[in-house]
């Protein structure tokens, strides 16, 4: 197999597991439209999954759920580290001065994964969002803001990775991707935004600004506020918020700094 190119039905899989572990349950008529892939081959997906026990059918009723097997996959992932642990103060102090909540979120795969946020505390959202939780990597603020700061080599090879992967939010614009036009506009901006976020519990409701957490250059992750999209426009939230949040995310990186910087001389 070339380097950076997909099992196609290996992705379709992974595509399925993600949606079902964000939305916990899903029937396969569901499973097939979000694969893009007919009736029978998404049952075939399904089988598979059940088989190395990741999905279950609900007793009682034609919906799939993922099973707690499913943790087992994040084993890799530490959840606790202690730079974002140590985020969650700036955050918190943020989001009560503003009044919006906030998300700490790294890359993994073709996603978004929250490991931080304070939905929690904040007076001002839909939904109380929870660490675990994921957005398509083009669709969301955080994920532009990672594609932009990420190294020439690994965005290269993530292209190739969403090129082959089922389409999902976002995909019209590889093209920007690949020739640069993004990068360039969001590093000189030092943000990116996202009007009317449409891959969330309340699709089109609301925006985002999402900005860089890095780390001895290179990054780490995103730091993004949230507000109602009928509260404002994204021209007066960018003049409101970005300057407190690249603040907020220089802090966080401070507290990455220790910690990275040790495992990068352990390894």
């Amino acid at each position: 197999m070339e380097k950076g190119v997909p099992i196609r039905s290996l992705s379709r899989g992974i595509v399925v597991l993600q949606e079902l572990n964000r939305r916990q349950s899903l029937s396969m008529t569901q499973i097939a439209q979000i694969a893009d892939v007919p009736y029978a081959t998404a049952m075939r997906i399904v089988q598979t999954l059940v088989f190395h026990d990741l999905v279950e059918r609900e007793p009682g009723r034609k919906m799939y759920r993922p099973t707690a097997r499913v943790s087992s996959l994040s084993t890799g992932l530490n959840a606790r580290s202690q730079w974002i642990a140590e985020a969650r103060a700036p955050m918190v102090a943020l989001t009560l001065r503003t009044g919006w909540p906030l998300t700490l979120t790294t890359r993994v795969g073709l996603a978004m994964i929250i490991r931080e946020c304070t939905h929690d505390i904040a007076p001002n959202t839909f939904n109380d969002y929870r660490p675990g939780y994921s957005f398509p990597l083009l669709e969301a603020s955080s994920g532009q803001v990672c594609m932009s700061y990420m190294d020439d080599a690994e965005r290269t090879s993530v292209i190739a990775a969403l090129k082959g992967a089922a389409p999902t939010p976002g995909h019209e614009l590889i093209s920007q991707w690949e020739t640069g036009t993004l990068v360039r506009r969001i590093r000189q901006q030092g943000y990116a935004t996202k009007r009317k976020n449409l891959y969330t519990e309340d699709p089109g409701r609301t925006s985002s600004i999402a900005v860089p957490i890095m780390h001895d250059g290179s990054f780490v992750g995103a730091l993004a506020l949230t507000v109602f999209a009928s509260s404002m426009t994204m021209t007066d939230a960018v003049d409101l918020f970005v300057a407190p949040l690249k603040a907020a995310a220089a802090q966080i990186a401070q507290g990455a700094e220790t910690e990275l910087g040790e495992a990068r001389l352990n390894a």
